[in-house]
């Protein structure tokens, strides 16, 4: 056996470029579990389908005749094991009018996003939440969000109660999704971002020394720059097409971008420099890239404040912070 190892080592290295790229392309549809299901049926939320020629999306909207909550209970735990609640009461009826739509991450799903968009509801937007293509019960292909625009485009074009202005909600991948989206249509009003990936490179890398097994964390480097772009020639992507950072650039629109300083895979020193006139971003320290898809006490300051901007004249929601009357 040990005669043999000078001729598996070149194999198996070889063939680290293609592990790699198979972890990227090809996983089965992640599908959410009864929890997240019976999220759905609490935030008065209903699913529904879309098809167009070639495929077909599933999403999810708000329930038709649902007056909207009166006050919604978040706890949320932090890297440091400590426990932040947000309990948001209204005490006036919403005025906000408008449309947000939330796109998800890689390799999760709609439900997943299902108390983001109680938060949007009941802040008195209409919610829509679809699945990306290759994920939970839409359609493939799987493409970074990058392919879904045209289908998502027609989507929105379908809904015949759709209210304005539109603003387009993503969480990391999903800012990928809703930057396409928003280079194709004229009525998207602002993009609001939960730690937008940035270069497909950089989340491998990240997942890398976070996430990977064992076996995994031993690739190289010089492999893992080859899977990355044996990955995006499978897929027929340029690396530039995955960047919000070159995307947010080519973008005119007002952005809120909500990162952390303690999330590798969207770091708020690297994002911090699309600081603009029309771009805002905020830090949220102490938050990994899961806690980073949650609104909670930290994003909801920034986001009421950068609502309220854009539509002057917004009531919000009464902040309660004592952690008694938050639900666990």
């Amino acid at each position: 056996m040990l005669r043999l190892l000078p001729l598996l080592l070149p194999l198996l290295v070889g063939g680290c470029a293609s592990l790699v790229a198979n972890r990227i392309t090809d996983f089965p549809a992640p599908q959410p579990g009864e929890d997240e299901m019976r999220l759905v049926e609490v935030a008065q939320l209903e699913s529904q389908r879309f098809c167009a020629p070639n495929r077909c999306l599933s999403y999810l909207r708000t329930r038709a005749g649902f007056p909207g909550a009166k006050q919604l209970k978040v706890k949320v735990r932090t890297a440091d094991e400590t426990t932040d609640y947000l309990t948001l009461k209204w005490e006036r009826e919403p005025n906000a009018q408008g449309t947000v739509v939330l796109l998800h991450g890689y390799q999760i799903y709609k439900e997943a996003m299902v108390l983001n968009a109680a938060y949007w509801r009941l802040l008195g937007y209409q919610v829509l939440v679809p699945d990306l293509g290759g994920h939970g019960q839409s359609d493939g292909p799987f493409s970074f969000g990058v392919k879904d625009a045209p289908l998502l485009s027609l989507w929105l074009d379908a809904q015949e109660d759709l209210e304005r202005p539109l603003y387009l909600f993503g969480n990391s991948m999903g800012a990928v999704a809703a930057l396409h989206l928003a280079s194709i249509r004229e009525d998207v009003a602002g993009l609001i971002f939960q730690a937008p990936m940035l270069e497909l490179e950089t989340g491998v890398r990240a997942y890398q020394r976070s996430f990977a097994s064992a076996p995994m964390r031993m690739i190289a480097d010089e492999d893992l720059e080859e899977g990355v772009g044996l990955a995006l020639h499978r897929l027929g992507l340029s690396p530039s097409q995955l960047s919000c950072r070159q995307l947010m650039r080519e973008s005119s629109l007002p952005a809120l971008i909500l990162a952390s300083d303690e999330d590798p895979f969207a770091p708020f020193g690297v994002l911090q420099p699309l600081q603009g006139d029309a771009v805002q971003v905020e830090n949220l320290p102490g938050l990994d890239h899961l806690q980073m898809g949650l609104i909670g006490p930290g994003q909801h300051g920034p986001i009421s404040r950068w609502m309220a901007q854009q539509q002057p004249g917004l009531v919000l929601p009464t902040l309660v912070s004592s952690p008694k009357d938050a639900t666990p």
